[in-house]
């Protein structure tokens, strides 16, 4: 009877379906396997929540997965089975995937690791800022703070959604002014602008995305000049 026991509520769906879809196989695929050994129809079932995942089954897909149970139950955002590799992941908020690719570039003396080490560290020295400022956080001056950083930079344009406002338009003119046409005082004075275009016109999506992609070419130049001096 305990093998029947359901604990669908507490499985964390969301977590199994990613699982399943981050496989690079079938879901005939995973059902067939001798760990899972059951119909596909069932895997498809729990996958869009319409049949209760027994004990029996949760347990199958840790095995399967090579997940703990505390993950697929959202005990912890971490799925290793290593009690040593959860502890480092949970510390520094990193994937089991990252911190093995770190492990081989340090074992291996790789550049890569000196470079992150050095990219992480340039950030960390602005962190340090902040928190010695504490009482003052809000008289610092971010933006500056933010520019001389380049991962900061790149997180930045990573997480911009250009798109947002891409239906608003404007013109550029011959030397290099960029204007809104919704200022205009007069379709006169419109009509002069629109004689002086060199660049059809811009959205302020594309005109942000210029704007961090010259932060980013700005921050590049200043970390390489930093750490790889001539």
């Amino acid at each position: 009877m305990s093998d029947k026991k359901t604990v669908s509520d507490a499985v964390r769906l969301d977590r199994l379906r990613e699982l399943i879809d981050g496989k690079r196989c079938s879901r005939q695929e995973i059902a067939s396997d001798p760990i899972m050994d059951c119909d596909v129809s069932l895997i498809t079932k729990h996958y869009n929540g319409d049949r209760p995942i027994t004990m029996e089954f949760l347990i199958k897909y840790c095995k399967y997965f090579n997940v703990s149970a505390d993950y697929l139950l959202g005990q912890t955002g971490q799925p290793t089975l290593n009690p040593k590799m959860k502890e480092i992941c949970e510390y520094t908020g990193m994937s089991e995937t990252v911190i093995e690719y770190l492990h081989v570039c340090s074992d291996f003396g790789l550049p890569d690791i000196h470079f992150l080490n050095e990219l992480i560290g340039e950030s960390a020295v602005v962190q340090k800022a902040m928190m010695e400022n504490g009482d003052n956080i809000e008289s610092m001056d971010w933006p500056d703070l933010k520019n001389d950083t380049l991962l900061t930079t790149l997180v930045d344009y990573m997480e911009a959604d250009f798109q947002q406002n891409s239906g608003e338009r404007f013109y550029i003119s011959a030397n290099g002014n960029v204007v809104d046409p919704h200022s205009c005082d007069s379709q006169n004075t419109l009509t002069h602008w629109k004689d002086l275009i060199s660049v059809t016109s811009i959205s302020a999506g594309e005109i942000a995305e210029q704007i961090l992609k010259s932060r980013i070419t700005n921050a590049v130049v200043g970390f390489k000049q930093k750490y790889q001096p001539d």
